[in-house]
């Protein structure tokens, strides 16, 4: 009986620490193995804080199933969520235009002086009396509150044109064009509105040199 326990014991002895035991030394040495990574991988996931538990805890597991191995060479498990992270952030934030750059923003325009600068703006629209392309443009937008006449009028120190449209991306909607003047003389244009009808006025260039700040008045009669 006492050989058969000793024998017993020197099984036990040979199979080493219980499951447990074996678990939570592997974990502690994946901890040590993988700390620089995980503070590397803090610091990735910085800009998105609400995945820096999940990242490092992807560390862990990786380093849990691999080995210690894991965290010897480069991974890009974590890059690699990150980095499509950042695209769809890239994205959603790219999706909206500066304001008045095009149909998804535009400008609204109030009753009295509005002011805007097309230097940086885009050729987003063409219209009847601008005879050639990649001239840069703004668009606004003017519900009438009541039937009548609304004066457009555009100040600029280079050539401008003023176009309206009532479907802002579809220049077969165009209800006006006004360009009779070179630079330093403002272009006017009267436009009859219906109450409750929108209205999109463009103000854009006669060609691709001309842009900058202007303003533009409109009043309703």
């Amino acid at each position: 009986m006492l050989r058969w326990m000793v024998g017993g014991l020197i099984v036990l002895a040979a199979l080493g620490p219980s499951t447990p035991a074996r678990a939570a030394s592997r974990q502690k040495e994946c901890a040590d193995a993988c700390a620089p990574l995980v503070t590397a991988c803090g610091t990735t996931c910085g800009v998105f804080g609400f995945q820096e538990k999940s990242c490092r805890r992807a560390v862990l597991r990786r380093c849990r199933k691999e080995g210690v191995a894991a965290c010897t060479t480069p991974t890009t498990t974590i890059r690699r969520s990150v980095t499509t992270t950042t695209r769809t952030t890239s994205t959603t934030t790219s999706t909206l235009p500066p304001m008045g750059d095009d149909c998804r923003r535009p400008f609204p325009l109030v009753l009295g002086t509005n002011s805007g600068d097309t230097s940086f703006a885009s050729d987003s629209a063409g219209a009847s009396c601008i005879p050639g392309p990649d001239t840069l443009d703004q668009v606004w937008t003017f519900t009438a509150p009541a039937s009548g006449t609304l004066t457009l009028t555009v100040t600029t120190d280079w050539d401008a044109v003023l176009h309206v449209r009532t479907t802002c991306d579809d220049s077969g909607t165009e209800v006006a064009c006004e360009d009779k003047f070179g630079g330093g003389t403002p272009e006017v244009r009267d436009v009859a509105v219906t109450a409750g009808t929108t209205y999109f006025v463009w103000v854009d260039a006669y060609n691709s040199d001309a842009y900058g700040s202007y303003s533009l008045t409109a009043q309703l009669q």
